[in-house]
């Protein structure tokens, strides 16, 4: 049915109109309130970058358990870009460390605490964790190094 309704060619995702042979460009959709393109499939919304990625790896299950161990990460962050390079299948805890911004504000990974200090933290093996520094400066540092120690997406690379 994919292969029927949608066709993927140069890094674009199109989709068979009712009405004659058009085929119309699913990446000039608007986004949703959150962010993502959604694409109505047999009365049912689907997230643009889950198809695309269907698309190129017919075995991969759709309708596994997004929550777990089956979304799809945008690598670089942007929720428009559903280039199939730009995407990959994650665990719900892999996917939250590539998170860039929250609410619309960049996650700086830092904050100043009531105790004169400034705060790092980071998630480490599903668990955040902090530690303390007298400078912004110091924390950011920090943060950085935590970051890519442990906010890789290769096993064999965390420590």
């Amino acid at each position: 049915m994919l292969g029927y309704l949608f066709r993927y060619e140069d890094d674009k995702l199109y989709r068979k109109l009712k009405k004659g042979n058009k085929w119309s460009c699913c990446n000039d959709l608007i986004p949703y309130n959150n962010g993502y393109m959604i694409v109505r499939v047999n009365n049912k919304g689907m997230l643009l970058h889950r198809l695309v990625y269907l698309f190129h790896n017919p075995d991969w299950n759709i309708y596994g358990r997004a929550g777990c161990d089956n979304q799809i990460d945008h690598i670089n962050g942007n929720k428009l870009d559903n280039k199939i390079e730009n995407l990959r299948v994650t665990t719900h805890s892999q996917n939250l460390q590539n998170r860039t911004h929250f609410n619309g504000e960049p996650i700086k990974g830092v904050y100043f605490n009531k105790k004169d200090r400034w705060q790092a933290y980071w998630h480490e093996n599903g668990k955040q964790r902090g530690k303390s520094f007298n400078t912004e400066e110091e924390a950011l540092a920090h943060r950085r190094e935590m970051v890519d120690l442990h906010y890789t997406h290769d096993p064999a690379k965390r420590n």
